[in-house]
C-alpha cells in the first residue's frame, strides 16, 4: 500500500500537525506534555509524582484540575529548556 511506502512523511507530517496544535494550547495534558518533551507518558506521570512528593528540586510545573493533571505549555516548556539549567555550549567560528 501506499501508506507504507513512505511511513516516515506521513508519520511526521502528523506529529507536525499535532505539536501545532499542542503550541495552539495554554494547558496540555500528560499525552501532550510527553510528545513535547519527547519522552514517554510514564516519565511524565513520574516527574509529576515526584514534584508532588516534593522530592526533586526541579518540580515539573503541573496543575491538578480535580483529579486531572494538566500543564501549563509555556511554564512546562521553559521549565524544559536547557538554559535554565545546563550552560549552552559555545562554538567558535572557525
Amino acid at each position: 500500500s501506499k501508506a507504507s511506502a513512505q511511513p516516515s512523511d506521513e508519520a511526521s507530517s502528523k506529529l507536525r500537525e499535532q505539536l501545532a496544535f499542542i503550541k495552539a494550547k495554554e494547558h496540555v495534558t500528560v499525552k501532550e506534555a510527553a510528545l513535547l518533551l519527547s519522552c514517554s507518558e510514564s516519565h511524565i506521570r513520574k516527574l509529576v509524582m515526584l514534584a508532588r512528593k516534593g522530592k526533586t528540586r526541579r518540580p515539573i510545573p503541573y496543575v491538578d484540575m480535580e483529579g486531572v493533571t494538566i500543564f501549563p505549555r509555556e511554564s512546562l516548556l521553559s521549565w524544559a529548556s536547557p538554559t535554565s539549567h545546563i550552560q549552552p555550549v559555545k562554538y567558535e567560528a572557525a
